[in-house]
């Protein structure tokens, strides 16, 4: 009887290989997936979820309230795209993921200066989207995911990148209402 790596016979080596690639490996959501949803309480006592802001783009920090690049980056994304698109109909929430008291958190909004949403117990939410802390995610109107940078580091932060996306998701989303409310017109005629 041959034998491939490991030992195995090579019928049973190739076996394991086909269901490995059949079944594939596990990674994060990627663009075009349907964004898995939440349901999580902000830091003033204000349930959100991801449902409840569909028909606007949202932007997800994947944040840690103690850690040195979230602290450096939660004012940025601020200024970058939380000042700059939220009249646009751009939704910005962080999801805090280490478990943190509420008052961490306000601590953190604090010391940065941020006025987007930061929600707590967000670790099984980083786990539902498969990524790391300091990752970001774009979701559009509709749920699917339209931009992924996998963190950690400051280098998941690319203004420039995650820009292009949030420009064409409020292009998409504005499209659609103005579909939509030209349907509802057309109907009372």
């Amino acid at each position: 009887m041959l034998k491939g790596p490991f030992g195995l016979s090579v019928v049973a080596f190739l076996a394991i290989l086909f269901v490995g690639l059949a079944v594939g490996p596990t990674w994060g959501v990627g663009v075009g997936d349907v964004a898995p949803s939440f349901s999580l309480t902000d830091i003033d006592g204000s349930n959100h979820t991801l449902a409840g802001y569909l028909r606007s783009p949202v932007l997800i920090m994947f944040l840690t309230y103690d850690d040195a690049t979230s602290i450096s980056l939660a004012p940025r994304v601020q200024s970058d795209f939380q000042s700059r698109y939220q009249s646009q109909g751009l939704v910005v929430l962080g999801i805090e993921t280490s478990g943190c008291e509420s008052g961490d958190l306000s601590s953190f909004r604090y010391s940065t200066g941020v006025d987007f949403p930061l929600l707590l117990n967000g670790g099984s939410t980083l786990s539902a989207y498969g990524l790391s802390e300091g990752s970001f995610v774009l979701v559009d109107a509709n749920g699917i995911v339209k931009y992924v940078a996998e963190g950690p580091g400051a280098g998941a932060y690319n203004p420039s990148a995650m820009g292009t996306a949030v420009d064409n998701a409020l292009q998409d989303a504005a499209s659609t209402k103005a579909k939509t409310w030209g349907q509802i017109k057309n109907l009372y005629k």
